[in-house]
């Protein structure tokens, strides 16, 4: 009976000291890991063209101008499921023949 106990004392205690050896090397791998990983900071100057970016500015807001008018005017293109798309291509296709 105390060779039982004995043996069972002895591999837990090798079981514990195993896992607590594993868990401290993964630990310590994950540390290294996120040492090495961390981002460096980059910094890129661009000398800027102000005619060029007011032009560039105004592209993109006549280009979303544009936009939000077919999308808040035009229903077709709003993918609206009212049946109006229907009266609307009605026109141009006689679908009840």
């Amino acid at each position: 009976m105390r060779t039982e106990l004995y043996n069972g004392l002895t591999l837990l205690i090798i079981g514990m000291t195993l896992v607590f050896l594993f868990l401290g090397i993964l630990t310590f791998v994950v540390f290294l890991l996120k040492k090495l990983s961390q981002k460096k900071e980059i910094v890129i100057s661009i000398q800027a063209n102000p005619t060029s970016d007011i032009q560039n500015l105004e592209r993109i807001a006549v280009i979303s101008a544009a936009l939000m008018y077919l999308q808040s005017r035009h229903s077709s293109l709003t993918n609206s499921h009212s049946g109006d798309n229907f009266s609307v291509h009605s026109k141009y296709f006689n679908w009840r023949q």
